[in-house]
């Protein structure tokens, strides 16, 4: 019964609009490569945008695949802030906190849904939100470093990369929601 109870709650929301903000990403790290600015270094935004994006898929996964799941997605974060280290300012430390977070999720979801423990889940599920929160601010700082009034590439850029963080915010919202629900049926 307590194990059902994570599994009802929607990890899918969070999921998708974390894939979102990574596809947003590796669509200006294309637009970049395509502007032959080397100088911002496209490959590592796009390789870290595209774990972004399988990191969500992962989150959207967890309702079937349960800590599976929530490995494999902190996996894929650690890729990303391996990668956007040399994009995103504190990036890479945001990502690692939420590596983090999502792993202590993972270990505890089994064993603490099964006693029914829905704190310990929760508080994780809460970092996990906090630290998606702070990523979503990273990609806003990196949006407002190109001019959104000077056309062209740089416009773009401000406008896409700004969606994407407004996405990741999205999901670090319905975790923070799903840590309040389960914190209440704890």
């Amino acid at each position: 019964r307590g194990r059902r109870g994570l599994r009802a709650m929607s990890f899918s929301k969070a999921g998708e609009a974390l894939k979102e903000a990574g596809e947003k990403v590796e669509f200006v790290a294309v637009r970049m490569a395509s502007y032959q600015l080397t100088s911002e270094s496209p490959l590592t935004l796009n390789a870290g945008g595209a774990a972004i994006a399988r990191a969500g898929t992962d989150l959207a996964r967890a309702e079937e695949g349960g800590s599976n799941s929530l490995y494999s997605c902190a996996n894929d974060v650690r890729v990303a802030g391996s990668h956007l280290s040399s994009n995103l300012d504190s990036g890479y430390e945001n990502l690692e906190a939420l590596a983090e977070a999502l792993e202590a999720l993972a270990d505890h979801m089994y064993d603490n849904l099964d006693y029914k423990d829905a704190t310990t889940a929760s508080e994780c599920m809460r970092q996990a939100g906090y630290a998606i929160d702070q990523v979503s601010q990273s990609i806003s700082d990196y949006a407002n470093s190109f001019n959104a009034n000077s056309g062209g590439f740089d416009s773009e850029a401000h406008l896409v990369l700004s969606e994407a963080a407004e996405a990741a915010s999205r999901s670090g919202a319905e975790m923070a929601r799903m840590a309040l629900t389960l914190a209440e049926r704890g």
